[in-house]
């Protein structure tokens, strides 16, 4: 997701001419989990080239009959341009796949409007323009490596796209621990003018409602999310020559946790020298766990892959996005 519109103007969206490729993405993981509705986003670009300065909000407002609904509003802070601003307001078709798709959201929209209070609604030919013109970003981006930018853990991912006066050159740091994943963003390239610019955006801060925070407390989540988020820590056991593993789940957030326990594989990333842990559960239940190292029943799952740990045991933690490994285990290769 560009940060910013064309320095020209505030206007709708920044629209690049570039072919939309089909084909799986490349993403590491679904950066739109932490997007829920009542979750913003305040971001602030700077151009090295003319020094305007710009903010926007994204916010993912309350979906409509199932649709999700994300808005912005933009302001330019300093320049020509000091004090325009514009709100657009972009209800998704149904079936908008916000975790893996939130960066090319605009392919997806069904309604959009903009203008002072968003009170201008796009025309079916403006709409067709617009969408057919999104970028496909998980079809483009190529994965740099992991960075931490202002605290947080990122992957870091470099795109280019459009061609000769419309190509864009650009690098992004997200995190799937923030709304709206942005945590910086630079892009250069020419305006609709043949004018350069060179853009820095960063996240300023990281919102939620507190409609949406009471939600999110109160909410279950599954163990595989919530120990990505940093909230839990695991401790895992091996149960030597069997494919069953014992888990204790410990609560690291100062709050009490309805944990869910999902049917199926879990796929959790604990560090060297173990990296993916594949996990199965025969059926889901939900455990209360709670705050401040308050920890779990323990219980077991099924251990999966050909190459895993066959003794020992170990803690696993995340730390700012990176798991943290703590024990003994022993590596071999088995059969399924």
């Amino acid at each position: 997701m560009r940060a910013f519109f064309g320095r020209s103007a505030v206007a709708l969206t920044l629209l690049v001419s570039s072919p939309l490729v089909a084909g799986p993405s490349r993403w590491k993981k679904p950066y739109f989990g932490a997007t829920k509705p009542g979750t913003s986003a305040r971001l602030r670009g700077v151009d090295a080239v003319t020094g305007d300065v710009t903010e926007a909000i994204l916010t993912r407002a309350d979906d409509e009959e199932g649709r999700v609904v994300f808005q912005r509003s933009d302001e330019f802070i300093s320049g020509k341009f000091k004090g325009t601003k514009s709100v657009s307001r972009y209800e998704m078709k149904p079936g908008f796949p916000v975790e893996t798709e939130g960066l090319s959201y605009m392919r997806w929209a069904a309604k959009i409007a903009w203008g002072e209070d968003a009170g201008t609604v796009a025309d079916a030919a403006t709409l067709k323009a617009i969408t057919s013109s999104g970028v496909d970003y998980g079809a483009i981006i190529v994965f740099k490596g992991v960075e931490t930018v202002d605290g947080k853990a990122c992957d870091h991912y470099a795109y280019t796209t459009g061609t000769g006066p419309g190509k864009v050159e650009g690098e992004l740091w997200l995190s799937d621990l923030v709304p709206f994943a942005t945590v910086k963003e630079t892009s250069r390239g020419k305006d609709a003018t043949g004018a350069e610019y060179r853009v820095e955006t960063k996240l300023v801060a990281p919102g939620v409602s507190a409609e949406a925070a009471k939600a999110a407390a109160s909410a279950p989540a599954s163990f595989g999310d919530l120990y990505r988020a940093g909230k839990l820590s695991i401790l895992v056991e091996i149960v030597p020559k069997s494919s069953t593993v014992r888990l204790t789940l410990t609560n690291k957030s100062d709050a009490k946790l309805k944990v869910v326990i999902p049917k199926g594989n879990t796929t959790l990333e604990v560090g060297t020298p173990v990296g993916s842990l594949d996990l199965v559960a025969p059926a889901e239940w939900t455990l209360m766990i709670a705050a401040a190292g308050g920890a779990a029943p323990r219980f077991d799952l099924t251990q999966k892959g050909t190459y895993r740990p066959t003794k020992g045991a170990f803690t696993a933690s995340v730390y700012e996005g990176q798991p943290l490994f703590s024990g003994s285990v022993e590596m071999d290769h088995v059969k399924e």
